[in-house]
């Protein structure tokens, strides 16, 4: 009989440590849950505030941290898109959070062409980006091939056109005083004419 009541209390001593470990359990899972809680309201933070700033261009005048070389007017169409590209890409290395964002440039080392120039991740987000570059006011028209035109209706909205202009308030070209402004497809098809 002292046997069965030594397993008896060794079987309580059991159950009890079962609600010990049980409870132990439970608070450890309220502390993941907040924590996951919060790693969810921060990756939303910081995605809202990277998406504002790469939604939102910038107004004449901002100027990126790398000074590009100046130029004359002189410049063929290649050599402004070029020049627009390379200007994006400092502009939005010096925007975005690049621990949380990434930024690929397409063109970097030679013309692929593909419909966009960037491939920007904001978080898990993916956004495509074509830039077009004018010398000319921003609102100037500008061209979109038919398969950057398909390319962007596929992935709206996740399709940005960054116009970029060089143009400055006394009516110059000015290579290291250019504007951003992002455009939605729609907004992008409105200053498209067809070649």
């Amino acid at each position: 009989m002292t046997e069965l009541n030594t397993l008896r209390s060794q079987l309580i001593g059991i159950d009890h440590s079962i609600n010990i470990l049980e409870k132990e359990k439970e608070k450890i899972n309220k502390k993941i849950l907040k924590l996951t809680t919060c790693d969810k309201e921060l990756y939303q933070s910081k995605y809202n505030l990277n998406y504002k700033k790469f939604s939102k261009g910038i107004p004449q005048s901002k100027k990126p941290s790398k000074v590009l070389p100046q130029i004359g007017n002189n410049l063929d169409i290649e050599q402004i898109g070029r020049l627009g590209e390379e200007s994006y890409f400092q502009y939005l290395k010096d925007i975005l959070d690049l621990d949380f964002c990434e930024v690929e440039w397409i063109n970097e080392k030679e013309e692929t062409g593909k419909s966009f120039d960037f491939l920007v991740k904001i978080g898990r987000a993916t956004f495509y980006v074509d830039v077009k570059t004018t010398r000319g006011r921003q609102n100037a028209k500008m061209y979109l091939s038919r398969p950057e035109l398909n390319f962007a209706k596929k992935r709206k909205p996740n399709y940005f056109v960054a116009r970029l202009s060089y143009w400055d308030d006394l009516k110059r070209f000015k290579a290291n005083n250019f504007n951003v402004k992002m455009l939605c497809l729609d907004e992008a098809i409105k200053l498209t004419k067809s070649k």
